[in-house]
């Protein structure tokens, strides 16, 4: 429950605004997605998989201004891959 907590906060509400406050927001969705999964990176497959996450959150937390949505899919995402790994 945390680490969607924090990490929403720190890349999207974080480094995502901040980004896109000196630069276009592609270039802040980029720069902060790939930041995102390298902190994420464990295999190749970890990587693609936390890109194309960090670009649903990304855009989740840009077109509704609310950071809680992207808090919740980043959540629900974790708890689909603790569900799959587990079974």
């Amino acid at each position: 429950i945390l680490a969607p907590i924090t990490e929403e906060l720190l890349f999207r509400a974080g480094l995502y605004t901040y980004i896109s406050a000196k630069f276009h927001k592609r270039v802040a969705l980029i720069i902060s997605t790939l930041i995102f999964a390298v902190a994420h990176f464990y295999i190749p497959l970890d990587f693609l998989s936390c890109v194309l996450a960090g670009v649903v959150f990304t855009i989740i937390y840009d077109k509704t201004g609310n950071i809680w949505y992207s808090i919740v899919a980043h959540a629900l995402c974790n708890l689909e891959a603790l569900m799959v790994n587990t079974l």
